[in-house]
């Protein structure tokens, strides 16, 4: 199994992250507001000794603080602070 990253702008990974199986990491996506859906790209930041589980999606743009956990199958679309559980 795999994970998928999407790397329309960077995506970092910190030291001793972990990204699990089907996750996703996207950053890149489209203007909805806008006729052309013109395309949007922020980077993704994913902190020191976090865990990003199993089937997560990542929105553009979200930094993930290190040591925060990111329960399996959660949507990611604002930042997370270090150090807490989110599902």
């Amino acid at each position: 199994d795999c994970a998928l990253l999407t790397c329309v702008a960077p995506i970092s990974l910190g030291v001793r992250s972990t990204v699990s199986q089907h996750a996703h990491l996207c950053s890149g996506s489209h203007d909805c507001s806008k006729r052309g859906l013109s395309l949007v790209s922020r980077p993704i930041r994913v902190g020191d000794d976090a865990w990003v589980a199993t089937d997560v999606f990542v929105f553009p743009g979200v930094t993930i603080g290190a040591r925060c956990v990111v329960g399996a199958r959660s949507t990611v679309r604002r930042d997370l602070p270090a150090g807490v559980i989110c599902a």
